[in-house]
């Protein structure tokens, strides 16, 4: 049974108010904020951005739980998660658009972005918005709590329609933009999730829906990590429906100013690097390098945070390969992958399951997007058999097969790996994909 404060506290509201016999009876049933508050606070007990967030017995049950107004919330057994259409591409290598972040801008560090509004004000200031919405002129209009006024909705649980009346329950809006025919409702995030909340920017819609304006109301999902920012607009084809929820449209950019060329690279396989500090960690198996650097920049938060909050305990800055698993909608195995394949390239140290960034990880997590790009480059090609398969990528006129990659790894004759294991194509997966990552890095001439 988990040790998570919001799970101890659920449990015993469950216990107390005789929550499961009123779910065999009723199918859902309402709980006010006031009542959570004798627990602990509602804003921590309520606060679920995806899946992953849920209490552990909201899991097990097939739970979910929405707000109906200011201080009430419904629980039954629905969902209000969409999951991220390209979550499982990462391996894509589709043209993303460079954008210029403006050089005379000093109250933002684009190098820094550690924060939801940060990210909408940097992709407002290289005019990703104004790119990706075709509209010349966007102003920022609308942002922060409010109430939502009042609407109905339902949504098809399992066994059931669950009907909803919400009546002025609070709502947050990240960002919101006018341009002259249409209104653009932005939630940001910061980290890369599998999926996210539809609460989050359907009650927003639906409250500025009501107002019966002149303009069509849009819905934005600004995802960024790394220098990349992630767009995806969506609509609702039913208004009444926020499972009805469709992805219309994405597109990926970049304020990275791209100075690693491919001779650039060549020079770097011919050079001799420093041999890679792996602490012992296993050889890799996490596909997704984009992945292992938000990691990093998850653990780069935890330096600037106010360690005053009621659930911060640590005396270090760093995270639980637990929390990691919460963070990312991982297993705990997949936790492990991500955590160690940081630590095979030096960028962090792990300590009875606590992960904490080396001096070279924070040095490197703090440095100017396009030298950290070519750093962790630099990092990947230090191991041999990463820098032998991007040799034969180049000796192969720009292509890289997964075949070609278990023959290149299976040639080095790497330690504690045996090309026997079930686990050897995924590791060679791995090297696959990280080379891939490095070609998305290079200047197109």
């Amino acid at each position: 049974m988990s040790n998570n404060k919001n799970d101890v506290a659920w449990r015993k509201l469950f216990e107390e108010d005789n929550l499961l016999e009123k779910l065999e009876i009723e199918d859902e049933f309402i709980i006010s904020s006031e009542r959570i508050n004798q627990l602990r606070q509602s804003r921590l007990m309520t606060k679920f951005d995806s899946r992953k967030d849920l209490p552990e017995i909201f899991r097990e049950l097939g739970l979910s739980i929405l707000p109906v107004s200011r201080g009430t919330y419904k629980v039954g057994r629905f969902s209000m998660f969409h999951n991220f259409e390209d979550y499982d591409t990462p391996k894509r290598i589709d043209k993303i658009e460079e954008v210029e972040f403006p050089p005379y801008i000093e109250t933002i560090d684009p190098n820094l972005i550690t924060s939801e509004s940060s990210s909408v004000l940097c992709a407002d200031l290289c005019s990703i918005l104004n790119n990706f919405t075709k509209e010349e002129d966007l102003f920022s209009t609308i942002s922060g709590r409010m109430g939502s006024g009042e609407f109905d909705f339902h949504i098809k649980g399992k066994s059931r329609v669950y009907d909803f009346n919400v009546k002025n329950s609070q709502i947050e809006i990240d960002a919101g933009y006018e341009g002259l025919n249409n209104i653009y409702l932005i939630e940001a995030k910061n980290t890369l999730s599998k999926d996210f909340i539809i609460r989050q920017i359907y009650y927003p819609y639906r409250t500025w829906l009501n107002k019966s304006l002149n303009k069509e109301i849009k819905n934005l999902y600004l995802t960024y990590s790394n220098g990349i920012f992630y767009l995806r607009e969506y609509v609702f084809e039913d208004e009444y429906d926020p499972l009805s929820l469709k992805l219309i449209k994405s597109k990926r950019y970049s304020i990275i100013n791209k100075e690693l060329t491919l001779d650039y690279l060549k020079e770097i396989l011919q050079s001799n690097l420093s041999p890679l500090n792996s602490q012992g960690a296993p050889f890799p198996q996490a596909d997704d390098f984009n992945k292992v650097i938000n990691l990093c920049e998850e653990l780069l938060k935890k330096q600037s945070i106010d360690y005053d909050d009621e659930d911060l305990s640590y005396s270090i800055p760093g995270l639980y390969k637990s929390e990691i698993s919460e963070i990312y909608d991982f297993t705990s195995r997949q936790a492990d992958y991500y955590a160690n394949a940081a630590r095979y390239l030096g960028l962090v140290s792990i300590n009875k399951k606590f992960v904490t960034l080396t001096e070279l990880g924070l040095k490197v997590m703090q440095l100017p997007l396009t030298e950290k790009q070519i750093e962790f480059a630099k990092l990947i090609l230090s191991s041999s058999p990463f820098a032998k398969t991007f040799k034969a990528y180049l000796e192969n006129n720009g292509s890289l097969s997964l075949v070609t990659a278990k023959e290149v790894v299976a040639s080095c004759e790497i330690d504690n790996l045996n090309t026997d294991s079930n686990t050897f194509p995924r590791r060679c997966l791995t090297v696959k994909s990280w080379i891939e990552w490095i070609i998305t890095q290079i200047k197109v001439s």
